[in-house]
């Protein structure tokens, strides 16, 4: 888009595509690193594998998850910052630029924004933790499993029941960004609680105010109302929108982090749904591990299609029309020197 257009459509809106692209490749690659976890643990329940061969298998899910760690944490910054940008573009239209309450709604949005930054930071770092020790984890179960492949049974069950003590641990650090996302996404929805009725009452006011001016033709007025209710439902839908598919995330982070950090898969119980000997905590985190459609659903609607329907939301016809024009001069540009050429 050329520098004179970019000046009348929103400002931030490059900012705003240039997290999504960054979140969506972060995103492609976290939920492939995800992929193998999945793969290398129903593997394990394939019959007639030898304990070396489950072992292995368990190295190999634990270092796909570290990997995983590091990507989820970055898609999660750029996908949180990314709907606070449609904060701020409703914000603009929430509170005229001349009223003492825009000044007060900018500071806000620039704490709210450090406070999302600051809660990722914190996230990732937490991640970066327990990618460390699932690492660790993994070697344990690989010398386990070269253990199991010698015959030294003893010292493989010894290796094992180190291997899960660790694994609590590192679910204790992973519980960390989990937490810190809950947080983020609960002051991310209670931001746009506060946004979204503040934006519909003006642009409803603003509505009212063309419709009973004495000076604006009726016939204007009745062909301009498309265009107003145009502008009101992307406007509101796409809040509506961003803020439904994000309370499905804190409901969903919020269990998870509660189950990661509770869990106690350190105590070796001889199978996986074991009563008492496994918490409550321990069974909820095995049912997700062994029922992945669930995060994977709520993953999909709150991540590629809540930002897909952001996009549309953001996306005016002006912006639209500005961009062709720039694609269109961008090819004139390029096609001049291979004519001058020939």
């Amino acid at each position: 888009m050329e520098e004179e257009h970019r000046q009348r459509v929103w400002v931030l809106y490059g900012w705003f595509s240039g997290l999504m692209c960054v979140g969506s490749v972060f995103g492609a690659v976290t939920w492939a690193f995800w992929m193998q976890v999945l793969v290398a643990d129903f593997t394990t329940f394939t019959p007639g594998l030898s304990l070396a061969q489950v072992n292995s298998l368990n190295a190999q899910a634990q270092y796909w998850s570290a990997a995983f760690y590091v990507t989820y944490a970055i898609e999660f910054l750029c996908l949180s910052v990314a709907k606070l940008l449609v904060l701020h573009r409703m914000a603009d239209f929430a509170v005229p630029k001349s009223d003492g309450l825009s000044r007060r709604l900018a500071v806000g949005g620039r704490v709210v924004m450090a406070a999302v930054v600051v809660g990722n930071a914190a996230g990732l770092c937490g991640n970066v933790a327990a990618a460390v020790l699932t690492k660790q984890d993994g070697d344990l179960f690989n010398a386990a499993a070269t253990a199991f492949a010698a015959n030294s049974t003893d010292a493989a069950n010894a290796i094992v029941a180190q291997a899960d003590q660790k694994s609590t641990v590192a679910g204790d650090a992973a519980s960390v960004q989990q937490f810190c996302e809950v947080a983020v996404l609960l002051l991310i929805i209670i931001a746009f609680a506060v946004i979204g009725p503040a934006c519909a009452r003006r642009l409803s006011s603003e509505q009212q105010r063309f419709d009973d001016n004495p000076f604006v033709d009726a016939a204007y007025a009745a062909a301009a109302a498309p265009a107003w209710r145009k502008v009101r439902r992307q406007i509101l839908g796409t809040a509506a929108f961003v803020f439904v598919t994000f309370l499905l995330r804190a409901v969903f982070s919020t269990m998870n982090a509660l189950s990661n950090a509770l869990q106690n898969d350190g105590a070796n119980c001889p199978t996986p749904c074991g009563i008492p000997c496994n918490n409550v905590w321990t069974l909820i985190q095995s049912w997700l591990q062994n029922t992945p459609e669930f995060q994977l659903t709520v993953v999909l609607i709150s991540s590629p299609l809540s930002l897909l329907f952001a996009l549309w939301g953001m996306t005016d016809k002006r912006t639209l029309q500005h961009m062709r024009a720039g694609r269109g001069q961008t090819v004139r540009m390029v096609s001049q020197p291979l004519v001058a050429a020939n």
